[in-house]
């Protein structure tokens, strides 16, 4: 069902994109995103979600109200839906999570993916509608391990919704291409049935296909500075 829904909300996005003759713009979009809870069938990487989490990409310009982790837990059905909202912290390789009721929200960082959990009181399946626009100009900055900044080089990217990407072995290639041969080692899909991320190094297996609407775990063996993802 998430397959189905983002693929087609991707190719129409793509379609007015290029029937317009701009090729590098800050289209937006609007697209079906399918949330599981815990124990439900999950379509991309098959199984059942171990416990309601899933790494959502989102546009790298949100609507005007979504600026924070409190924002974007009231835009999906508020706490009885998503029980937590997590962004990664590259110094300890964790995602830290708000819950909408205690701590500090953390901003909503363009270019980041954040983990959304379903809570108990949220339905199997909740189809969460996703609006925003892309800025073609923003660079991404990819760090590598150094003490205190990243712990192993790590960060879990927001893929553009209308990315030229398809799979992992494309985006090993581009992001090379522009830092240098090596700086990618590997890049992560996060199963829900196990709870992790499985990598795809680029020489063994094969490349995982990119969706739009998830994120993915990027891990560099040097600094990259101002890549700009390529989309059409």
């Amino acid at each position: 069902m998430r397959k189905r829904a983002l693929v087609v909300g991707a190719v129409t996005a793509v379609a007015l994109l290029v029937a317009g003759g701009l090729f590098a713009s800050n289209m937006g979009f609007k697209l079906n995103f399918g949330l599981e809870k815990a124990g439900t069938l999950v379509p991309v990487t098959g199984g059942n979600s171990r416990s309601g989490q899933q790494w959502m990409a989102v546009p790298y310009n949100q609507q005007t109200n979504l600026n924070n982790a409190f924002d974007l837990i009231t835009d999906m059905g508020g706490t009885t839906v998503i029980s937590q909202v997590g962004q990664w912290v590259r110094s300890l390789d964790i995602p830290a999570f708000y819950n909408g009721t205690t701590g500090t929200a953390f901003a909503l960082v363009p270019g980041d993916a954040y983990d959304v959990q379903l809570g108990g009181g949220a339905p199997a399946t909740v189809a969460y509608i996703v609006v925003g626009s892309h800025n073609p100009g923003l660079g991404i900055n990819l760090l590598a391990q150094a003490p205190g900044v990243s712990r192993s080089g790590q960060q879990i990217w927001s893929y553009p919704y209308h990315s030229t990407n398809n799979n992992a072995m494309d985006l090993i290639n581009e992001i090379n291409g522009f830092n240098g041969a090596g700086t990618v080692s590997q890049i992560g899909q996060f199963v829900q049935s196990l709870d992790i991320f499985t990598f795809y190094a680029g020489t063994t297996g094969t490349a995982f296909q990119l969706l739009p609407g998830q994120g993915y775990d990027i891990q560099v063996t040097s600094n990259v500075t101002g890549w700009v993802p390529s989309h059409f």
